[in-house]
């Protein structure tokens, strides 16, 4: 899996910049937190829930599985294999 920006309006878009923490941060809009899955790494703005940004139901189906109680991710989520991850 190439990595891909997954928006608030359901859109998958390829990420194609070279993966930087500069790009990555400027992608999600702030500071990075990262929840790591067994397959998938899911990159998001760290202070997205602080700062009001909408629910990324896309992204958060994809990682519920993993989300404790009721947790939701929002905002613009980087989403990448764990193995593209890790070697970064």
């Amino acid at each position: 899996m190439l990595p891909q920006l997954i928006t608030t309006a359901g859109e998958r878009k390829p990420f194609d910049k070279p993966l930087t923490l500069e790009s990555m941060q400027q992608a999600v809009g702030g500071y990075i937190q990262v929840i790591e899955t067994p397959y998938h790494a899911f990159i998001m703005d760290e202070e997205g829930k602080l700062r009001g940004k909408a629910v990324n139901r896309i992204a958060t189906n994809l990682a519920s599985m993993y989300l404790r109680g009721h947790d939701f991710l929002v905002g613009d989520v980087l989403v990448m294999d764990i193995d593209t991850w890790r070697a970064l």
